[in-house]
Protein backbone atom coordinates (compact mmCIF):
# COMPACT_ATOMS: atom_id res chain seq x y z
CA UNK A 1 0.00 0.00 0.00
CA UNK A 2 2.95 2.33 0.92
CA UNK A 3 4.32 1.42 -2.40
CA UNK A 4 1.21 2.64 -4.36
CA UNK A 5 1.00 5.73 -2.40
CA UNK A 6 4.46 6.75 -3.33
CA UNK A 7 3.86 5.72 -6.83
CA UNK A 8 0.89 8.00 -6.48
CA UNK A 9 2.46 10.81 -5.28
CA UNK A 10 5.64 10.85 -7.55
CA UNK A 11 3.46 11.17 -10.85
CA UNK A 12 4.71 7.44 -11.71
CA UNK A 13 0.37 6.35 -11.96
CA UNK A 14 -1.99 6.75 -14.40
CA UNK A 15 -4.52 9.25 -13.76
CA UNK A 16 -6.60 6.13 -14.16
CA UNK A 17 -5.02 4.26 -11.26
CA UNK A 18 -5.01 7.27 -9.05
CA UNK A 19 -9.00 7.76 -9.64
CA UNK A 20 -9.35 3.86 -8.63
CA UNK A 21 -6.89 4.63 -5.46
CA UNK A 22 -9.13 7.30 -4.51
CA UNK A 23 -12.31 5.43 -5.14
CA UNK A 24 -10.81 2.57 -2.72
CA UNK A 25 -9.50 5.20 -0.04
CA UNK A 26 -13.17 6.69 0.10
CA UNK A 27 -14.94 3.17 0.96
CA UNK A 28 -12.04 2.21 3.15
CA UNK A 29 -9.59 -0.22 3.43
CA UNK A 30 -11.32 -2.52 5.96
CA UNK A 31 -14.36 -2.72 4.56
CA UNK A 32 -16.40 -6.22 5.52
CA UNK A 33 -15.68 -9.19 2.94
CA UNK A 34 -18.52 -9.65 0.73
CA UNK A 35 -20.23 -12.87 1.95
CA UNK A 36 -20.12 -15.76 -0.19
CA UNK A 37 -23.11 -17.13 -1.52
CA UNK A 38 -25.63 -19.86 -0.08
CA UNK A 39 -24.48 -23.25 -0.96
CA UNK A 40 -27.47 -24.32 -2.96
CA UNK A 41 -26.19 -21.33 -5.72
CA UNK A 42 -22.53 -22.42 -5.75
CA UNK A 43 -21.87 -23.97 -9.23
CA UNK A 44 -19.57 -26.38 -8.77
CA UNK A 45 -16.88 -26.92 -11.67
CA UNK A 46 -16.80 -30.04 -13.58
CA UNK A 47 -14.07 -32.67 -13.27
CA UNK A 48 -12.20 -34.64 -15.71
CA UNK A 49 -14.09 -38.15 -15.02
CA UNK A 50 -17.80 -36.24 -14.36
CA UNK A 51 -20.04 -36.97 -17.33
CA UNK A 52 -22.19 -33.74 -18.93
CA UNK A 53 -25.61 -35.21 -17.11
CA UNK A 54 -24.28 -35.10 -13.75
CA UNK A 55 -23.76 -31.59 -13.67
CA UNK A 56 -27.30 -29.79 -12.94
CA UNK A 57 -26.74 -26.64 -15.05
CA UNK A 58 -25.88 -28.76 -18.24
CA UNK A 59 -29.26 -30.11 -18.52
CA UNK A 60 -30.09 -31.76 -22.18
CA UNK A 61 -31.74 -29.94 -23.81
CA UNK A 62 -31.27 -32.27 -27.46
CA UNK A 63 -32.62 -34.71 -29.65
CA UNK A 64 -34.86 -37.76 -28.07
CA UNK A 65 -34.86 -36.04 -24.45
CA UNK A 66 -35.85 -38.40 -22.02
CA UNK A 67 -35.49 -41.87 -23.73
CA UNK A 68 -32.78 -44.36 -22.74
CA UNK A 69 -28.96 -43.45 -23.51
CA UNK A 70 -29.02 -45.98 -26.03
CA UNK A 71 -31.86 -44.38 -28.31
CA UNK A 72 -30.54 -40.76 -27.45
CA UNK A 73 -27.04 -42.13 -29.01
CA UNK A 74 -29.08 -43.45 -31.79
CA UNK A 75 -31.14 -40.47 -32.73
CA UNK A 76 -27.61 -38.24 -32.87
CA UNK A 77 -26.07 -40.94 -34.83
CA UNK A 78 -28.74 -40.79 -37.67
CA UNK A 79 -29.38 -36.99 -37.90
CA UNK A 80 -25.62 -36.37 -37.67
CA UNK A 81 -24.86 -39.10 -39.65
CA UNK A 82 -21.89 -40.51 -37.46
CA UNK A 83 -19.85 -43.48 -38.18
CA UNK A 84 -19.22 -44.28 -34.49
CA UNK A 85 -16.49 -46.82 -35.97
CA UNK A 86 -14.76 -44.24 -37.35
CA UNK A 87 -14.73 -41.79 -35.19
CA UNK A 88 -13.39 -44.50 -31.73
CA UNK A 89 -10.78 -45.45 -33.89
CA UNK A 90 -8.72 -42.73 -33.75
CA UNK A 91 -7.38 -43.49 -30.12
CA UNK A 92 -6.80 -47.19 -30.51
CA UNK A 93 -3.27 -46.95 -31.85
CA UNK A 94 -2.41 -50.44 -32.00
CA UNK A 95 -5.66 -51.67 -33.54
CA UNK A 96 -6.49 -54.18 -30.36
CA UNK A 97 -10.36 -53.37 -30.33
CA UNK A 98 -10.28 -51.72 -27.17
CA UNK A 99 -9.37 -49.36 -24.37
CA UNK A 100 -9.77 -48.27 -20.59
CA UNK A 101 -12.66 -46.59 -19.89
CA UNK A 102 -11.37 -43.32 -19.23
CA UNK A 103 -10.26 -43.58 -22.71
CA UNK A 104 -13.91 -44.70 -24.51
CA UNK A 105 -15.33 -41.69 -21.89
CA UNK A 106 -13.12 -39.38 -24.43
CA UNK A 107 -13.39 -41.57 -27.15
CA UNK A 108 -17.44 -40.47 -26.81
CA UNK A 109 -16.91 -37.02 -25.97
CA UNK A 110 -14.91 -36.37 -29.36
CA UNK A 111 -16.91 -39.00 -31.29
CA UNK A 112 -19.96 -36.79 -30.64
CA UNK A 113 -18.34 -33.80 -30.68
CA UNK A 114 -20.63 -30.86 -30.07
CA UNK A 115 -23.41 -32.31 -29.35
CA UNK A 116 -21.92 -34.35 -26.54
CA UNK A 117 -23.27 -31.66 -23.87
CA UNK A 118 -26.32 -31.93 -25.49
CA UNK A 119 -26.68 -35.93 -25.04
CA UNK A 120 -26.82 -35.38 -21.32
CA UNK A 121 -25.06 -38.68 -20.74
CA UNK A 122 -25.04 -39.15 -16.91
CA UNK A 123 -22.38 -41.80 -14.97
CA UNK A 124 -24.82 -44.30 -14.49
CA UNK A 125 -25.64 -44.03 -18.12
CA UNK A 126 -21.92 -44.09 -19.02
CA UNK A 127 -21.70 -47.67 -16.62
CA UNK A 128 -24.79 -49.18 -18.61
CA UNK A 129 -23.08 -48.57 -22.08
CA UNK A 130 -19.60 -49.69 -20.70
CA UNK A 131 -20.99 -52.76 -19.48
CA UNK A 132 -21.61 -55.42 -21.81
CA UNK A 133 -18.49 -55.02 -23.02
CA UNK A 134 -16.02 -54.83 -20.37
CA UNK A 135 -13.44 -56.75 -20.81
CA UNK A 136 -12.18 -57.28 -17.05
CA UNK A 137 -13.05 -55.17 -14.22
CA UNK A 138 -10.65 -54.22 -11.69
CA UNK A 139 -11.53 -56.52 -8.91
CA UNK A 140 -9.76 -54.76 -5.64
CA UNK A 141 -8.69 -51.09 -4.68
CA UNK A 142 -5.20 -50.51 -6.75
CA UNK A 143 -6.06 -52.54 -10.08
CA UNK A 144 -5.83 -50.85 -13.40
CA UNK A 145 -9.07 -49.83 -14.54
CA UNK A 146 -11.06 -52.01 -16.85
CA UNK A 147 -11.07 -51.68 -20.78
CA UNK A 148 -13.99 -51.43 -23.13
CA UNK A 149 -14.24 -53.59 -26.48
CA UNK A 150 -14.90 -50.34 -28.27
CA UNK A 151 -15.26 -52.20 -31.86
CA UNK A 152 -18.31 -54.40 -30.26
CA UNK A 153 -19.77 -51.41 -28.93
CA UNK A 154 -19.63 -49.74 -32.23
CA UNK A 155 -20.97 -52.12 -34.27
CA UNK A 156 -23.70 -52.95 -31.99
CA UNK A 157 -24.85 -48.90 -31.85
CA UNK A 158 -24.68 -48.68 -35.56
CA UNK A 159 -27.10 -51.45 -36.21
CA UNK A 160 -28.82 -50.33 -33.65
CA UNK A 161 -29.00 -46.54 -35.15
CA UNK A 162 -29.80 -48.35 -38.36
CA UNK A 163 -32.65 -50.81 -37.54
CA UNK A 164 -33.75 -49.97 -34.14
CA UNK A 165 -35.31 -53.15 -32.74
CA UNK A 166 -36.03 -54.98 -35.86
CA UNK A 167 -33.56 -56.99 -36.22
CA UNK A 168 -32.39 -58.43 -32.28
CA UNK A 169 -29.65 -61.33 -33.77
CA UNK A 170 -27.37 -58.20 -35.33
CA UNK A 171 -27.00 -56.53 -31.84
CA UNK A 172 -26.23 -59.30 -29.35
CA UNK A 173 -25.16 -57.99 -26.56
CA UNK A 174 -26.99 -54.68 -26.30
CA UNK A 175 -30.32 -56.11 -27.58
CA UNK A 176 -30.08 -58.90 -24.20
CA UNK A 177 -28.63 -55.74 -22.12
CA UNK A 178 -31.92 -53.64 -23.14
CA UNK A 179 -34.28 -55.73 -22.84
CA UNK A 180 -33.27 -56.60 -19.24
CA UNK A 181 -33.09 -53.49 -18.25
CA UNK A 182 -36.46 -52.28 -19.76
CA UNK A 183 -38.06 -55.88 -18.24
CA UNK A 184 -36.75 -54.57 -14.95
CA UNK A 185 -38.35 -50.73 -14.83
CA UNK A 186 -41.39 -52.84 -15.68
Amino acid sequence: LAAFVAMATSGVMSAATKAMLAEARKTGWDSPPVAPPPPDQVKIAPMHDDMPGDVEYLAMTGLAKGASIWDRMAAYIRAYRFDLRLLLDGLDKEQRGFYSISTFRRALGGAFAKQWLELGMTSVEFDTICEPYLTREPQRKGDPEGYVMWQMFANDMMRYAGEVNLNEAHFSRTAKTIKQKQNLQN
